[in-house]
């Protein structure tokens, strides 16, 4: 007797993988550094099927970019973990850190993962140095704009600037030295640093009147990005304040943060956030007899080097700050 057997059951036969950059890395361990692209997706098999209701999970301190200029410095966080693709970055060290993805594919749920080691440079803390011991000192200063020379209240002790190379001569009020001068290889990549001005008022007073002066834009970044235009050297600050024969006391106070940023030597690798340090000084000086003196108050380092923790930790900046010179009242 012949017996006609119906099915009843319809398999769903797929597979989900894991790719970065086209490889197939599923249920595998990679290699990475910090601020390196990761670049993930998924691919269905067989062809021509998708996948539904995905969600990625990704630990660590991770972005979805961070571009920085003298224009501006603007982290982006990593938000869309439901999509088929995605590309961040790793801002810190971690082994065995797994991203894993599930969903849905023609109702059947999956849930496929990788690991990473992610590596940074090490030990990455920063020197501070104070070579005029965080004094102030009333300094001759030029004009290479082809005014006079005049008094300065100095945070370090200098003279200049030469004004073919814009270089000043003397002991600046604090130098922040990088981990290893020049480059690092292991891994490989440079140190540089970015400084944020966040905060700089200067008053100046004689009788019957008083004249404030506040830098707008704080936090802002100091002249460049990277601080000075230097990759893996030391850079100065020695912030001077000009003092008019027209007042009679002359006071500032100001207050930075500087950064320790490395950037992998990677191609598309975005800048990570080492550390930072925040520094300030403030003083004073009287003008007697047409001579200004020795002024009070000191400066330098406030704090400890913090290493760096979390998204925030990303120096951030919508322009560069605007001198108290600038803004008087």
């Amino acid at each position: 007797m012949k017996t006609n057997i119906t099915p009843t059951t319809t398999f769903n036969v797929f597979d989900v993988r894991i790719l970065r950059d086209g490889t197939d890395i599923t249920e595998t361990t990679t290699d990475v550094v910090v601020g390196e692209p990761i670049n993930l997706s998924i691919q269905v098999l067989p062809a021509g099927t998708s996948a539904s209701q995905i969600q990625w999970s990704v630990p660590g301190t991770r972005v979805a970019n961070y571009v920085a200029s003298n224009s501006t410095g603007t982290v982006t966080a990593l938000s869309n973990l439901q999509s088929s693709s995605l590309t961040f970055y790793w801002a810190d060290a971690g082994n065995g850190r797994v991203v894993s993805v599930s969903g849905t594919v023609n109702g059947t749920a999956f849930s496929r993962r990788a690991t990473f080691n992610i590596t940074a440079p090490s030990p990455a803390t920063p020197t501070v140095s104070l070579p005029t011991n965080g004094q102030l000192t009333i300094d001759t200063i030029g004009d290479c704009s082809g005014g006079p020379s005049g008094p300065n209240m100095v945070f370090g002790n200098i003279s200049g600037p030469n004004c073919t190379t814009n270089v000043y001569s003397g002991q600046a009020g604090i130098i922040f030295s990088p981990p290893t001068t020049g480059t690092t290889s292991t891994p490989p990549g440079s140190f540089f640093f970015v400084q944020l001005i966040t905060g700089d008022t200067v008053t100046y007073s004689r009788t019957g009147a008083t004249l404030n002066c506040t830098a707008t834009n704080t936090p802002g970044l100091d002249a460049d990005y990277p601080y000075q235009g230097k990759t893996g050297l030391s850079v100065t600050d020695a912030p001077t304040t000009a003092l008019p024969s027209t007042y009679t006391t002359a006071s500032r106070n100001f207050a930075a943060t500087m950064y320790l940023m490395w950037q992998s030597n990677t191609s598309g690798s975005i800048p990570v956030p080492i550390g930072s340090v925040g520094w300030s000084f403030s003083g004073s000086t009287t003008q007697s007899n047409e001579t200004w003196g020795t002024p009070s108050g000191s400066g330098g380092s406030a704090q400890p080097f913090a290493a760096a923790s979390g998204i925030d930790s990303f120096p951030k900046w919508s322009g560069l700050v605007v001198l108290p010179t600038n803004n008087c009242n």
